[in-house]
């Protein structure tokens, strides 16, 4: 059984985690919350079968309506990143510092330890892509706790606020 995470307490759980509310983020230092709701039906979108569907209109000539499914969705979005993958520009491979981004605040996470390879397996979970999966080597595994650890001894002071 996995042990999961959320705020300062840890409870069993499945296979599946609903996450107790998540809270978008901006982040560029400090964590600002961001004008973000959940999205409504548009006249180029909307949700189908108490939102088990969603029916959408590509912008092609002409448009091309389509539905998909939840698990349908999962797997274009999947296509999707392994497509981005192979673009270019790449994807930068150290995070540029001080940028604006999106983040979940607070989000359900465990780890294992992977027994054929020696690894950690830590497991994060997006609010927007479900289930993440990582796999560090030990040494990997020991620079982030290193990492996670300074920073809890050397709290990062919030910017005032005007």
């Amino acid at each position: 059984m996995w042990r999961c995470f959320s705020a300062s307490r840890s409870f069993s759980c499945g296979d599946v985690v609903a996450n107790e509310n998540p809270k978008v983020v901006a982040g560029a230092g400090t964590l600002l919350p961001l004008p973000m709701e959940r999205p409504t039906s548009s006249d180029k979108w909307t949700f189908e079968d108490d939102g088990k569907t969603l029916r959408f209109t590509v912008p092609t000539n002409p448009p091309t309506e389509m539905r998909m499914t939840a698990e349908q969705l999962d797997s274009f979005l999947a296509m999707l990143a392994w497509l981005r993958s192979a673009m270019k520009p790449e994807i930068a491979p150290r995070w540029p510092f001080n940028l604006l981004a999106q983040l979940v605040h607070n989000p359900m996470w465990t780890t294992e330890g992977d027994a054929t390879s020696g690894n950690s397996l830590i497991h994060w979970r997006s609010t927007f892509f479900g289930w993440q999966h990582f796999s560090l080597p030990p040494e990997e595994a020991k620079s982030l706790a290193t990492a996670l650890l300074k920073q809890l001894e050397r709290p990062v002071k919030m910017a005032a606020r005007n």
